[in-house]
């Protein structure tokens, strides 16, 4: 019975070992996903300060993947989950209260006044853009956490069946 239980660990360890992909290539392609799809929401909204903030999201992202390729080390971690969930948190608030109207891209015209009496544009609809991007994010978020943590024993290079 133990030798069963032996061979058992070993097999699964081989099998981890020969993985299509670890955490940090998820990790890269989930920030080159929402920097593109970022990115691709800029022209359909280029005159307002959503494309703006949309262009520097996606470029930011996409400059975390570039350090995520070329092994930045573990000080990057933070600032990909960070920032990952600061943009899921203001899509979040979109799609239910809507955002200040200087940096919203309300396609309903006029605002509301909400808690604490801000004025808010009204909310979006749940698209697949914005769903695309919130789930690269939140995949983001949890490679970030588990290479800070140690949890990816291949941190070192990026994987070449990716």
């Amino acid at each position: 019975m133990i030798g069963l239980a032996q061979a058992a660990s070993g097999r699964a360890r081989r099998v981890a070992d020969f993985a299509p992909f670890q955490t940090r290539d998820l990790l890269f392609a989930a920030l080159v996903v929402g920097g593109c799809v970022h990115l691709a929401l800029v022209p359909g909204h280029w005159p307002t300060n959503f494309a703006a903030l949309s262009a520097l999201a996606g470029l930011i992202q996409l400059s975390l993947a570039f350090g995520v390729w070329h092994g930045t080390g573990r000080r990057v971690y933070p600032v990909i989950a960070m920032l990952s969930l600061v943009l899921v948190q203001l899509y979040s608030l979109d799609v239910t209260m809507g955002l200040p109207p200087a940096i919203a891209h309300a396609h309903i015209a006029g605002t509301h006044t909400a808690v604490f009496g801000l004025t808010l544009s009204w909310p979006n609809t749940v698209d697949l853009d914005g769903v695309v991007a919130v789930i690269s994010e939140l995949i983001a978020i949890g490679c970030a956490w588990r290479l800070q943590a140690g949890g990816d024993h291949r941190r070192d290079s990026i994987s070449p069946a990716c």
